[in-house]
């Protein structure tokens, strides 16, 4: 009897761990989203979830912090004036009107109080002049300490605006690169797609090979060692297939991670036609001075002219005249730079283009010759694995013009950024 209750007992733990599970796995599917993708999701989702960009939006809202302080401490120590100061009295009148019933003293009285009054004033004037020295002393060491304050937050607001300005051009940098990174993700996992499809196409053609094969050797036109081959090489097709796949999967996380999209989550991607740029602008100019890197760089030559303008000592002015030597050197070595990174793009643009031209020409004469091909398979003059040839052939040089042009239009993402500023 205690062991058909123990049983009983565990029958029904077993339920309920399946029926949490089932409710944790129905939750969990609930919680999932499809989020469908489109090229301006993309760029936004890039440049609102990428690492660097967060962490760049951080540093500016960290300079933004510290400028803020200073200009607020600049504002709390405010002008600095000049204490008013209050005079001992020196005239006999103003002496006369401190004295207690002067107006009811004797002529004689009176005029012995006057001497006093007298005496009082000279001290009086003699304590004045010395007040004055010394709040004049101390008003010159006042201000000099208030100047003080007042040129080093000078400084720092300086220093702050300058060092804002920078980071809000990293900023603009890293957003750009971000998306550009973002839609390379995306023409990659296209990429992936069409070498899944071609290497299935491979896995077709060796499968078709090793059951001809088999066909051959049971008709001993072909050896058992022939057999193995073939079936050796289907094998390995199939697993670069698989394999693909499985990149394909792991890519499509990754880019998702990026996007700040959750693992749990499933994404539709949006057609090629829907995320490539429109044509080529041929107006877009890739402007040397308009990199970010170089707009960066000139801020700095111009903030150190500003602060050479401002220099107090010959030891300082010494010191930012070698700055801006070496800072103006800098800008010459990355403007040389940059054109080298100009002309780089505008040989890729060339080989690529000259690689389509090239894929495109033999599609077409390969086209031509699929065409031949059926008709001469129609009359009886090729056989079908001829026929096949000529057609797996036309495949795979399909397959790689669409790399080809998918190569062109990250080619077009490259240049889309370096025109607003960042040369890859």
């Amino acid at each position: 009897m205690l062991r058909k209750a123990c049983a009983v007992s565990c029958v029904a733990m077993v339920a309920i761990a399946l029926l949490l599970s089932s409710a944790q796995q129905a939750s969990a599917a609930w919680k999932s989203e499809t989020i469908s993708l489109t090229r301006e999701k993309i760029l936004e989702l890039a440049a609102k979830n990428d690492m660097t960009v967060r962490e760049q939006n951080l540093q500016v809202k960290a300079n933004e912090a510290q400028l803020f302080y200073a200009n607020d401490q600049r504002i709390e120590l405010g002008a600095y004036s000049k204490p008013e100061l209050q005079s001992l009295p020196t005239e006999l009148d103003e002496l006369r009107a401190l004295v207690p019933g002067y107006d009811d003293l004797s002529e004689a009285e009176k005029s012995e109080v006057d001497g006093a009054l007298m005496i009082q004033s000279m001290i009086n004037a003699s304590m004045n002049e010395m007040m004055e020295t010394q709040a004049n002393y101390e008003y010159i060491a006042g201000h000099q300490q208030w100047l003080t304050q007042v040129r080093a937050l000078g400084e720092e607001i300086n220093n702050g605006t300058h060092q804002l300005k920078i980071a809000k051009l990293e900023q603009d940098k890293q957003v750009l690169l971000a998306q550009y990174t973002a839609l390379s993700h995306y023409y990659e996992l296209i990429e992936l797609a069409i070498d899944i499809r071609a290497a299935q196409l491979e896995v077709q053609i060796a499968e078709t090979a090793y059951k001809d094969t088999e066909k051959l050797y049971q008709l001993g036109l072909s050896t058992a060692k022939d057999v193995e081959q073939a079936k050796h090489s289907a094998i390995q097709y199939k697993k670069s297939a698989e394999q693909l796949s499985r990149q394909q999967s792991e890519q499509k996380q990754r880019f998702k991670q990026s996007l700040g999209i959750k693992a749990e989550d499933s994404i539709i991607l949006p057609a090629i036609d829907e995320v490539k740029l429109d044509g080529q602008d041929d107006e877009a100019v890739v402007d040397i001075k308009k990199q970010i890197e170089y707009v960066k760089a000139e801020k700095s030559i111009n903030q150190i002219k500003t602060k050479l303008e401002e220099a107090q000592t010959s030891g300082m002015n010494k010191y930012l005249n070698a700055l801006l030597k070496i800072e103006t050197e800098r800008v010459t070595l990355l403007e040389d730079w940059l054109q080298q990174k100009a002309e780089m793009l505008s040989y890729e643009k060339e080989t690529i283009e000259h690689r389509i031209q090239q894929l495109e020409t033999e599609h077409t004469l390969l086209s031509s010759k699929l065409k031949d091909a059926d008709k001469l398979l129609t009359l009886g003059s090729i056989s079908t694995r001829e026929h096949e040839a000529v057609s797996h052939e036309l495949a795979r040089l399909q397959f790689n013009l669409e790399k080809s042009k998918l190569e062109w239009f990250r080619w077009q993402e490259k240049e889309r950024i370096a025109v607003l500023g960042v040369l890859q």
